[in-house]
């Protein structure tokens, strides 16, 4: 029996031993975050703003953005339309190989469009983010943007942070890929009585964009140095163990 004990603690000690070697080589080189082996993997859509064909998602080539274009994502109400409400909405699904043990997180979006809205009416812009792979995802909301008329502009809505969710995704489990799902809702109220309002695409290219900035961290950091989190195109990490 005490052989055996023995035989355990020795096997215990070389596997923290290995492991300990292996965490301080990560923290060594955590500076050299490898955005090279940052991919978009798939990209998918659906919704009644996004017709096949309209949606483009791009991954900046140092990882730290990743801008999503929508080509006919829009709402009308008034005039024509014969409507005094409507409502679009578009729901992205980017599946990205990520390189292992490290975490991503969302620190902002910028948003750009086109906003024309008479005196009475409203619009408004909802985007929430789920990420990460399992049965348990993640889940970021921005808020809402709200625009009250009278109004005609491009919109630029800039560093709008996260309301809620947590700062960085778990390291559990292990994982080679992650999943980014965005929706992205736009509604306008008010229409009628000779009103007339949208909230659209940007007049000045075509496309309302989406530009997510992305943060990403080593896993091991924290094992290895016992000096917290570093800071590789974002604010300071929690770690949050393996």
């Amino acid at each position: 029996m005490v052989a055996t004990m023995a035989a355990w603690s020795r096997l215990l000690a070389a596997v923290f031993s290995a492991f300990a070697a292996l965490a301080f080589s990560f923290a060594a080189h955590a500076q050299s975050f490898p955005s090279e082996r940052v991919r978009v993997r798939d990209v998918s859509y659906a919704g009644t703003g996004c017709p096949h064909g309209s949606v483009r998602a791009i991954l900046a080539p140092d990882a730290s953005s990743l801008t999503v274009l929508y080509d006919r994502l829009e709402s009308r109400a008034g005039g024509a339309t014969g409507v005094t409400s409507a409502e679009a909405s578009c729901r992205v699904e980017v599946r990205l190989d990520i390189p292992l043990l490290w975490s991503v997180n969302i620190d902002s979006i910028d948003v750009r469009g086109f906003v024309s809205l008479e005196r009475g009416m409203t619009a408004y812009q909802d985007v929430k983010a789920q990420t990460g792979i399992g049965k348990n995802p993640f889940n970021l909301s921005f808020g809402l943007q709200l625009w009250r008329g009278p109004v005609q502009r491009d919109f630029v809505v800039s560093s709008v942070k996260p309301l809620e969710g947590p700062n960085w995704l778990s390291c559990i489990p292990v994982k080679d890929e992650t999943k980014i799902d965005l929706r992205t809702r736009i509604r306008v109220d008010g229409g009628g009585a000779g009103r007339e309002g949208l909230i659209a695409v940007d007049s000045a290219d075509g496309r309302l964009i989406q530009r997510y900035k992305l943060s990403w961290r080593n896993c091991l950091s924290d094992l290895g140095s016992g000096l917290g989190g570093i800071r590789i195109g974002g604010r300071e990490g929690v770690f949050l163990g393996l």
